[in-house]
């Protein structure tokens, strides 16, 4: 009886360790709480998000196209865009094309398919604006592009959850280098990881329990860097092009460029990296392109809105995208 107590205890002592660990840091959410091995206790956003009801990828006949990344795979900013009174929207993914040279024949085919069209909404994070449009390298093979699959009906969460019964238990490295980084001062702009932790000199931009630290992901800054002025204008030429042949087939195509989380917050860094940021936006208006200017919507909002981006994620809040689908929707109509 000694050895069976003895091993239930051995045996139950560490994985209620590590459950009770979980729940101290809280379930991973966001992709740079996962990336930078950060707590969700410290980074996960605590404020009530805007409750927005999410419309499906399947409309019979959309009048307008998207072509987007992650930030426009769940169907959010289109949302509120359709509800400020843009027509349907159905929306591909740019993962199925090997480059912005593939892209002519798949805009000739789009009216023959979707003949109800009228707009196309091209939409980029700014890190991966050279990436899209620079120089192929590459030949087409034959895309075959299907909408982005998105669950019908459902809302945008409100709260995130602080209790998860079947994600409780943590990665042994994750939790031990979180649980590290709970307790780490952040004095000065520090690389972890795959991400940045950088001090404000505000507390009232994010709702996290560490409102004074902003975390972004490394090739916000690692990536630009690099980038030349003529790099720049030669792939916003690549735009101009793509927007006139949608125009040739009867598309009106809007660009719209996601600023970077560190584009937006740099006004508030206390140490912002070295040197200054290249303005896509800038040679995008200089070359005739049109576009949503979303870097000029998304500062004006940083100053008042929280949570205008997630503290845990790469990605916008349920109100930064909502900001976003009005603003194209103002441009569509």
């Amino acid at each position: 009886m000694s050895y069976l107590k003895y091993f239930l205890t051995s045996a139950l002592l560490p994985i209620l360790f590590f459950f009770g660990l979980g729940v101290f840091l809280q379930p991973l959410q966001g992709d740079l709480t996962r990336l930078g091995n950060l707590a969700e206790r410290d980074f996960g956003w605590n404020a009530a998000q805007p409750v927005l009801p999410l419309r499906d990828n399947q409309p019979a006949n959309p009048g307008v196209i998207v072509l987007g990344d992650s930030f426009s795979r769940w169907n959010v900013w289109q949302s509120a865009s359709m509800a400020s009174g843009s027509p349907a929207m159905l929306t591909f993914h740019w993962d199925g094309f090997d480059s912005s040279e593939c892209l002519d024949d798949w805009i000739a085919a789009l009216k023959e398919t979707y003949p109800s069209a009228r707009f196309l909404v091209i939409e980029v994070v700014e890190r991966e604006f050279l990436r899209r449009f620079g120089p192929a390298g590459t030949r087409c093979h034959g895309q075959h592009q299907k909408p982005v699959e998105v669950s019908q009906g459902g809302a945008t969460q409100p709260l995130r959850p602080f209790f998860d019964s079947t994600s409780n238990l943590p990665d042994t490295l994750y939790a031990a280098r979180a649980l590290y980084n709970s307790f780490r001062p952040f004095d000065e702009t520090t690389f972890s990881t795959n991400v940045f932790v950088t001090p404000l000199n505000r507390t009232n931009l994010f709702s996290n329990h560490r409102p004074d630290l902003m975390v972004y992901y490394k090739d916000d800054e690692l990536i630009k860097k690099d980038w030349k002025p003529e790099d720049i204008r030669k792939a916003v030429t690549r735009v101009k092009d793509i927007q006139l042949s949608a125009a040739a087939h009867g598309l009106t195509m809007i660009t719209a460029i996601v600023p970077d989380k560190s584009t937006t917050y740099r006004k508030f860094m206390r140490q912002p990296q070295a040197g200054s940021i290249p303005d896509v936006w800038k040679e995008l208006s200089k070359q005739g392109v049109t576009q949503v200017n979303l870097r000029g919507v998304l500062d004006n909002a940083a100053d008042t809105v929280t949570d205008l981006y997630l503290p845990n994620d790469t990605h916008l809040g349920t109100a930064g995208f909502m900001l976003m689908g009005e603003a194209i929707a103002r441009k569509i109509k």
